[in-house]
């Protein structure tokens, strides 16, 4: 089992939806200058694929045990999208 402490990671007011068990989860914006949608335009753009949700709108992940080797660099990939989404520099498409 691969341990990740999300909080050492500045994530600009992004939540984890709901209590998951399994390795899908999804997340939203508790800020609402962070357009989630947006986010997901950055995070495409620099070569991670998102899953858009709506009701709420949120993104959707599934993380297998692969995807241990990336974690820190996807977590870091979200605080940078969330504050270039935040200052104003993305807008969802």
């Amino acid at each position: 089992m691969v341990e990740c402490n999300i909080y050492a990671y500045d994530l600009q007011g992004l939540t984890i939806l709901g209590n998951p068990h399994m390795t899908a989860f999804a997340f939203a914006s508790r800020d609402p200058e962070i357009d989630i949608m947006a986010l997901a335009d950055v995070m495409d753009r620099d070569g991670w694929r998102m899953e858009r949700q709506q009701y709420p709108s949120s993104l959707h992940c599934t993380i297998m045990p692969h995807h241990a080797a990336v974690v820190d660099e996807l977590l870091d990939a979200l605080g940078k999208a969330a504050a270039e989404v935040k200052v104003g520099r993305t807008n969802a498409e």
